[in-house]
């Protein structure tokens, strides 16, 4: 029984010396910070056309996690976080010309701890060297679709990559060959689309566009894009309600002028979907006529259907033609 009591005594002293010892070797929390960013400079070399490039020599501590960069917006202005980075260098863009910004930056350890600030030794302000890029890959489509009560120019181009862009210039004029001046300004945008609704029926509109840079420098003109609202086709034959002199019946409609092609659509009812369509191009001269085929769906006897046209005024192939300009009324006739 002593010896047991002693055993106990013993096993209790060691505990206590193993928990007095675990809590002496207990590491104190990191609270020092570390060293404050050297070599902090611009890089006039890489700074333009909106850009500053900031530079600074690496920090050596082993905690290191990163550095913070603050940017002002001018004198007298409060400094905003811009970036949280562990690289050694930085690219500011989206700058104005007519600011001078001042930069500060400070380090920060896997504790927490930040260093002082380093101050970038003066301001400074990006250089515009070069105009942006003039606009590309325009598409134009214009409509005059009643039923949707939809009338106009519908305008798409390639945004700009530039970090200094601004904004577009759209010109609009009533021939080809015009100048990009505030005569033929039509809008200023900072999209990348445009719809004009300010348009009427059998006008032709032409347009190019130019780019701006926040320092004022333009791009050279677009390429000049047209298109123009075309009326309606009149529908000749067969219309009305009347009976059709053929099961294959040949459908004739008035020539649009400006009309690229054409594409016709035959229906059971004004709102199902077609039994047949067609797209044919714009004939050389005299009203565009095309006959139901053979291999189309054949008409029940006495049937009534419905046939409607619509116009491309843009693609020089069927296959180009993928937009509708206009359509015409739906008509019916009877199947004999």
């Amino acid at each position: 029984m002593m010896k047991r009591i002693a055993y106990l005594g013993l096993l209790s002293i060691t505990s206590l010396w193993i928990f007095q010892a675990c809590e002496t070797e207990t590491t104190e929390p990191d609270t020092t910070p570390p060293a404050m960013v050297a070599g902090f400079e611009v890089d006039f070399n890489a700074t333009t056309d909106g850009e500053v490039s900031l530079y600074w020599t690496a920090n050596t501590e082993n905690d290191l996690a990163g550095y913070k960069l603050f940017r002002d917006a001018g004198p007298g202005t409060e400094y905003d976080s811009i970036a949280t980075t562990t690289q050694t260098s930085y690219l500011d863009v989206g700058l104005d010309y007519d600011t001078e910004y001042s930069y500060k930056i400070q380090t920060y350890d896997k504790s927490g701890n930040q260093s002082d600030f380093t101050m970038l030794e003066e301001r400074v302000a990006p250089i515009n060297q070069n105009p942006p890029a003039t606009p590309a890959n325009l598409t134009i489509y214009a409509h005059n679709l009643t039923i949707l009560d939809q009338l106009d120019v519908q305008l798409n181009w390639s945004p700009n990559s530039e970090s200094d862009w601004s904004h577009f210039k759209l010109y609009r004029a009533n021939t080809g060959v015009f100048q990009a001046n505030e005569t033929t300004l039509l809008d200023c945008l900072t999209t990348n689309s445009y719809i004009d609704t300010g348009v009427e029926v059998n006008v032709h509109y032409y347009y190019k566009i130019v780019s701006f840079d926040k320092g004022g420098m333009n791009s050279s003109p677009s390429m000049v894009v047209d298109d123009i609202p075309l009326p309606e086709p009149t529908l000749l034959s067969p219309v009305g309600g009347e009976t059709a002199a053929s099961s294959r019946p040949t459908f004739t409609w008035q020539r649009v002028s400006g009309a690229e092609g054409y594409e016709i659509s035959l229906k059971e009812s004004v709102l199902s979907a077609p039994i047949w369509t067609a797209k044919i191009l714009q004939p050389a001269s005299g009203n565009p006529e095309i006959t139901y085929p053979t291999s189309a769906l054949s008409l029940s006897s006495a049937g009534t259907y419905y046939w409607q046209v619509g116009t491309f005024s843009i693609g020089e192939s069927i296959e180009e033609m993928d937009e509708v300009n206009s359509y015409s009324a739906n008509t019916s006739f009877v199947a004999p």
